[in-house]
């Protein structure tokens, strides 16, 4: 993206170009954010090529073994854990980058969310304004939770992120 590196990034993930065409105007929606704003939209395209790689459960950091990565056998990766490899090799490659917005796919910015009306509402930015000393923000998915076939609330709902590009 040619966008400048002092604004918050806009960041969605597809694992194959069919997908991303079933959710080309949720893309389009994304970039034209992104173009109204100021602020780079990045697209990261693509997935392992077997379940092998998937669940041989890489590290984030290749030199920590203290580093988040699933050990229990029962349990496999989802494709998930490519979002924050893809979003750590961003951060790495844009020192400047202040932090991500992560968002799937199908995922919209609402009208308004630009803050063409009041700068101090619906952005990143004012996001995380909320606690300064956050380096990831997220929200709980308690709506979906009749389709998931559980009462069981998700902590963090991965398909809305909010990344600080720090050591941390």
């Amino acid at each position: 993206s040619t966008k400048a590196a002092s604004s918050i990034a806009v960041v969605t993930f597809v694992t194959s170009a069919d997908y991303l065409f079933e959710n080309w105007r949720s893309f389009l929606n994304k970039v034209s954010y992104c173009e109204r704003t100021g602020r780079a939209c990045y697209l990261l395209l693509g997935k392992p090529t077997s379940r092998t790689v998937l669940n041989d459960r890489p590290q984030l950091v290749r030199d920590n073994p203290a580093s988040p990565h699933c050990e229990v056998a029962e349990l496999s990766n989802t494709i998930n854990i490519y979002k924050t490899l893809a979003l750590l090799a961003l951060f790495r490659a844009s020192p400047n980058l202040p932090g991500a917005m992560y968002m799937d796919a199908d995922t919209w910015f609402a009208d308004g969310s630009d803050g063409a009306n009041n700068a101090a509402i619906g952005t990143p930015e004012a996001y995380f304004a909320l606690e300064p000393n956050a380096h990831l923000l997220g929200n709980q998915d308690c709506y979906n939770q009749k389709q998931r076939g559980t009462a069981d609330l998700v902590a963090m709902n991965g398909g809305l992120l909010f990344l600080r590009s720090s050591a941390w």
